[in-house]
């Protein structure tokens, strides 16, 4: 009772909605931030719930934040496939037409109407006609665009803005990454979203030391393996491995991208072998799945005598070959410390919803 009256309060807090991008394999991301410039403070890793009165008023699903506590804004990779009874419906309810970018124009004086308004109809559930709010617009929405649609809501039509309530954050075991000095990161498919808002949280942070002349806190030693089933699903975050860590000195030092691809590939594909040649320049691209008993051994050797945090969101089935991994390559430290030796330590951290 305790926890629904808090959150009750929380959902409270009026959100604006900035942008909603349609990506590969049914990934939607949906940024958005608080209304009146109010703060929002989170540590990277941690979740949030979220609330669509169209879609469910009860029905409260936790999602992982991708962006940094360093953004300006806030933002959700949801994977929304047709099988999904929630999802399908929330993002039919964002972007009915299926554009590839719907963007708002947020600036408005006042908020209170998004809280005041009755719930717009969701396309999913009705004919796809929209009822309007307790206001009268004042002007009409854009014809929606197939590469891209804005919707001018300062002093337009209000009404055509989502309605989303969130409740948040929440802590996870990724907020513990910086404690460790070297990292093993571990993503499938969609779980790649906390381990995103933590990288993007380590490269503005060094942008923000290296504005101040400071050398700051080195960057720990990052193994990050992500596992999809297509070389498609590596678009939703290509810009921030490649662009933003690969293509920086300093950061590109601290981290090694190790990207599995599962599903059917064409390798004889002349764009892929074009591909090939982008992703060998920053990350090691395999197909198949991760020979776990060679990793360890190969991060071990690189880390003797430290303790190496080992993060995944996934699956049960990856969690129980690392649980193993972790075990098999860690020093007995009880043993070490009595020889006065250092050992080797991996530490495991799961996380999945």
């Amino acid at each position: 009772m305790l926890e629904k009256l808090i959150q009750k309060y929380r959902s409270k807090q009026e959100i604006e909605v900035l942008e909603v991008k349609a990506l590969p394999s049914d990934v939607i991301t949906l940024k958005f931030k608080p209304a009146n410039n109010k703060k929002f403070r989170y540590k990277a890793g941690q979740y949030i719930y979220i609330n669509c009165p169209e879609v469910s008023k009860k029905e409260w699903h936790p999602f992982t934040l991708s962006s940094a506590p360093e953004d300006p804004y806030l933002s959700c990779h949801i994977r929304c496939s047709k099988n999904l009874d929630w999802c399908y419906p929330f993002r039919k309810y964002l972007n009915p037409n299926d554009d590839k970018i719907i963007r708002y124009d947020s600036k408005m004086n006042n908020s209170n109407w998004a809280s005041k308004r009755s719930p717009v109809k969701s396309p999913s559930k009705g004919k796809g006609k929209k009822k309007g709010g307790g206001r009268k617009s004042g002007s009409k929405i854009q014809p929606a665009k197939k590469a891209s649609t804005t919707i001018n809501i300062n002093g337009g039509n209000k009404s055509a803005v989502p309605y989303l309530k969130i409740d948040g954050p929440y802590g996870s075991a990724s907020e513990e990454v910086f404690e460790y000095q070297s990292l093993v990161l571990v993503g499938a498919g969609i779980g790649v979203t906390p381990f995103a808002s933590i990288m993007r949280s380590m490269v503005l942070r060094r942008k923000q030391q290296r504005a101040v002349g400071s050398g700051g806190v080195p960057m720990p030693r990052t193994h990050f393996f992500w596992l999809c089933r297509s070389r498609f699903e590596f678009d939703a975050f290509k810009d921030l491995m490649r662009n933003e860590i690969s293509n920086s000195g300093d950061m590109a030092r601290s981290f090694v991208f190790h990207l599995y691809m599962s599903g059917e590939t064409n390798i004889s594909d002349p764009q892929f072998q074009l591909e090939l040649k982008d992703y060998g320049r920053w990350a090691q691209l395999f197909t198949g799945r991760p020979k776990w008993q060679r990793i360890f051994q190969e991060i071990r050797q690189e880390n003797l005598g430290k303790e190496i945090g080992v993060f995944l969101c996934g699956p049960p089935p990856i969690a129980a070959d690392l649980k193993k991994c972790c075990k098999k390559y860690s020093d007995d430290m009880i043993a070490k410390k009595k020889e006065g030796l250092e050992g080797t330590c991996f530490v495991f951290h799961q996380e999945n919803f």
